[in-house]
């Protein structure tokens, strides 16, 4: 116990980050080479991944107090209340450590309706993004059912114009 009284601070943290790094190492994890980072910042780092692998996972509107009675359907609102209901979603967003990063040309009402519709109350359970925040960029890499498919330029780096089309007649038809 003698000996824990004398380290220095310095010490202290990196006899803690070698604690950190077992307990990780010892779910599973895999630690990479830190030598080059600062000791504090290391600390904080390996407590953040500790913190998420213990958080409980919540449903979205449970994280952010977002109530689908909140946000009726796009059709039911004019353009300016649906801009306002959208602001109000990204604020909150914001406010929980939450970035939307959709291709910018998406129109608000198509926006709108996918945070509501597909996203907000449909999303799974997650974990809460404080730990480190979070960007819904809404591309799962299936550009054929991407709600943002007119909008985006980065199909054309997997997809033909032709072979895209043909995917969706292809799934259209094997849904009817």
């Amino acid at each position: 116990m003698d000996e824990e009284n004398n380290l220095s601070e310095e010490e202290k943290i990196e006899q803690e980050n070698l604690l950190l790094q077992s307990e990780i190492i010892l779910r599973g994890g895999i630690i990479g080479d830190s030598n080059n980072i600062p000791s504090e910042i290391e600390n904080q780092f390996l407590k953040n991944i500790i913190a998420f692998e213990n958080a409980e996972l919540k449903p979205l509107d449970e994280i952010t107090g977002i109530k689908r009675d909140d946000y009726p359907a796009s059709n039911e609102l004019t353009d300016h209340e649906l801009d306002q209901k959208l602001d109000q979603i990204i604020d909150v967003f914001n406010k929980n450590g939450i970035e939307l990063g959709l291709v910018s040309d998406v129109p608000n009402r198509i926006v709108y309706n996918y945070l509501v519709k597909e996203y907000l109350f449909d999303s799974g359970e997650l974990y809460p993004v404080g730990i480190g925040g979070m960007v819904i960029d809404g591309c799962l890499g299936d550009c054929p059912s991407c709600f943002q498919l007119g909008f985006c330029s980065s199909k054309d780096d997997t997809w033909s114009s032709d072979e895209l089309e043909a995917e969706i007649k292809r799934r259209k038809e094997e849904n009817n």
